[in-house]
């Protein structure tokens, strides 16, 4: 029997064939740029093209751009398409649609003009390959977007205008390029026009009615996180091969399908943390390795004319796309780092471009020396937008970090009390929902009872701990765990809390309750309301968090003259923003004021109001609350300023009438009934709604009359 050689033949060729040498040679690429040039302030997207230019075909020939490289690089431009997709925030992009509209309008329209006239004009091309060059122009990629979404000014509204636009004029230039290249075989008909709007139809239709409740399904019965992420994946590459076959191009099914899962995937989740990682890792590197080794830097050299045609491709490319920044700036009455974050983003030409210019020269539209004119502007604009994204982006970012430091730290300290390993997931991923960025720490925390065999209860309490330590790391967020001993489960959470001064402490229930007791939830958790005045959440869910569709914040009379209630309606905020639900606000018509006025500050959600004021019958209310509904009851303790007899019994009324749905009783941080408390009260209506002293004190003296009665 021959035996394996000990020693491999270690002879090689440029480029370089060996797939394990250049997968690991790409990934050095992607190390070294992202290292070296962080401290020279240039973004790694530049490092990135410029590797590809001189290690490609057209540089040293070290690497060749084969089917592999095209493989990964096409799953990273699908990628960034997705991505930008799911940064969005659903809430903000239909506040501000009409301006994306405006802006997808205007940096299609200018740069369609200007590209059109520059190719008749100045480069001699025939009117319809001038219009298929200005269609170049029109259409963009967000390639420098990962840039934003580093400095984390992708809620911002400028970029989330962009973003929106984006869709907007890719699909108007693609629809061109179909429409041209279907001319140059003679099949413009009333077939061809039938055919085109039909399959886009069906596409509209497929992606966004059938895939949501694909995905709504697989949520709502498989929580594993490996095959979430490949369900997502799989679901953005149908879309996209979907798209191909509706004659759209694969990007626009890549970003529809992103659209389609936004509120599938909160972006505090551990599933959008690896969506972003693995793209920013892996196959976006590819991608823009990839554009870099189209450049062919002697070509310019050679012929005097391609630097021609370079040059005034690229500048109608920036000067269109600055002209329609700076046109939407003033109209909406951005600021000028708003304005240059916009243009920096819709300045790159990357896919739609390559598609174009590919397809146009196959057709015979354009020659060589468009197909490198068109290389070298995809060139200079991927490297001009990206260091525009990054010097204004980051104007940008210190300017909303100067508004989130002036936040108390506190917000964002929460406990997790667990006492159940099943109910880790639903409590962490609400933990981080809430968080909001913040860097302190979620609290986890397991109480063991005093006994002889507490300590071996102890180190299976930390070992149930450590899936909440897990799910912390997936999102990047630090966990600390946290194991006590204590004579009763609620004493040990009550002292948790003020020991470590947290603002919010979330408490699981599963909605059993005994209807012969007085008790509302269950001795542990009404000794801890009864013990602390501290904010609480008692959690009950039925389905993962992100199946909910919409968010109903039940508001009882006078529950605004709590001292919590603003950091309460602030964390659904942050939900609402999370799932991208529907949020809405039920009380009475002075709480609903209130509430009002905390939903409008930043970040601004706007809510549906519906006044409530048969508060003892609670139970019509409840039944009305859909299945993918979230609702969210702000209660009150005795003896404190909003609280009334019905909410003895609006805990056992929400558990019986909203078996299999979903609901949160929260109790904000609340102050007693003293003299102190009334000159808050009396100060908060007086400021806010001009109310009457008189009116306040009387409220006031009937809340005291109850506690003394109770």
């Amino acid at each position: 029997m021959q035996g394996l050689p000990l020693v491999h033949d270690l002879s090689f060729s440029l480029p370089i064939g060996d797939p394990v040498l250049i997968f690991a040679l790409i990934l050095l690429i992607v190390l070294f740029s992202t290292i070296t040039l962080k401290k020279f302030n240039i973004p790694s997207v530049i490092g990135l093209i410029l590797a590809g230019t001189i290690l490609g075909p057209n540089g040293l020939t070290i690497l060749e751009r084969d089917s592999s490289i095209v493989l990964f690089g096409t799953v990273g431009l699908l990628y960034i398409m997705f991505m930008a997709a799911l940064e969005i925030d659903i809430a903000e992009f239909k506040k501000n649609q009409h301006k994306s509209m405006l802006f997808g309008f205007f940096t299609f329209a200018i740069p369609m003009i200007l590209g059109t006239l520059a190719g008749f004009f100045l480069l001699g091309l025939g009117w319809i390959s001038a219009i298929l060059l200005a269609s170049m122009f029109a259409s963009h990629t967000l390639l420098s977007y990962p840039l934003a979404s580093q400095l984390g000014i992708t809620k911002n509204r400028a970029v989330t205008t962009t973003v929106g636009g984006t869709i907007i004029t890719d699909t108007a230039a693609l629809l061109i390029l179909a429409i041209i290249a279907a001319s140059a075989n003679g099949d413009i008909d009333t077939f061809f026009w039938v055919q085109l709007f039909t399959l886009t139809l069906f596409f509209g239709i497929a992606v966004f009615w059938g895939l949501p409740r694909v995905a709504y399904w697989f949520f709502s019965n498989y929580e594993e996180s490996v095959p979430q992420y490949i369900f997502v994946l799989a679901m953005v590459f149908l879309s996209a091969f979907l798209a191909k076959l509706c004659h759209l191009e694969p990007i626009i099914g890549a970003f529809m399908a992103g659209l389609a899962l936004n509120r599938f995937i909160p972006h505090s989740s551990a599933l959008m943390n690896r969506i972003e990682f693995i793209g920013n890792a892996v196959f976006i590197p590819f991608f823009l390795i990839g554009v870099g080794m189209i450049v062919d830097v002697r070509v310019f050299i050679s012929d005097i004319n391609t630097i021609l045609i370079a040059f005034v491709m690229t500048t109608t490319a920036l000067a269109s796309k600055w002209t329609a920044a700076f046109v939407v700036q003033k109209l909406l009455r951005y600021s000028l780092a708003e304005r240059q974050v916009m243009f920096g983003l819709s300045v790159n030409q990357a896919a739609a471009t390559l598609a174009a210019v590919f397809i146009g020269f196959k057709l015979g539209f354009f020659n060589e020396a468009i197909l490198n004119g068109t290389v070298t502007m995809i060139l200079i604009t991927c490297l001009v937008g990206s260091f525009i994204t990054e010097k204004w982006g980051q104007e940008i970012a210190e300017n909303e970090a100067d508004v989130v430091s002036q936040k108390d730290e506190t917000e964002a300290k929460i406990l997790v009390a667990v006492e159940d390993a099943e109910k880790i997931n639903e409590l962490m991923q609400l933990a981080l929902m809430i968080k909001n960025g913040s860097e302190q720490p979620i609290y986890a925390l397991h109480v063991v009872r005093e006994s002889s065999k507490a300590d071996e209860q102890v180190v299976f309490s930390s070992k149930m701990l450590e899936r909440a330590v897990a799910l912390g790391s997936a999102t990047e967020s630090p966990v600390q765990v946290i194991s006590s001993i204590a004579p009763t489960v609620s004493q040990g959470i009550v002292r948790a809390g003020r020991e470590l001064r947290t603002s919010d402490t979330l408490l699981a229930w599963d909605g059993n309750h005994d209807e012969t007791s007085k008790q509302l939830f269950g001795s542990v958790i009404d000794a801890i309301i009864k013990k602390t005045s501290q904010s609480l959440n008692i959690v009950c869910l039925s389905q993962p968090l992100n199946t909910i569709k919409k968010i109903t914040v039940l508001m009882p009379p006078r529950i605004e003259l709590e001292q919590g209630f603003v950091h309460t309606l602030t964390n659904v905020k942050q939900l609402v923003k999370e799932l991208s639900a529907t949020p809405s606000i039920v009380g009475s018509s002075l709480t609903l004021r209130y509430a009002e006025a905390v939903m409008m500050l930043k970040p601004e959600i706007r809510a549906t109001q519906k006044r409530f004021d048969d508060w003892r019958n609670l139970e019509a209310f409840a039944k009305e609350c859909d299945k993918d509904e979230l609702l969210v009851f702000l209660a009150a303790r005795p003896g404190t300023l909003s609280w009334d007899e019905f909410m003895d019994t609006a805990p056992q009324t929400l558990a019986q009438k909203m078996k299999d749905k979903n609901f949160i009783v929260s109790y904000p941080a609340q102050n007693t009934v003293g003299e102190l408390e009334q000159q808050i009260a009396e100060n908060r209506y007086k400021e806010l709604f001009g109310g009457s002293r008189r009116l306040v004190r009387r409220a006031i003296d009937k809340i005291k009359i109850k506690t003394k009665a109770n």
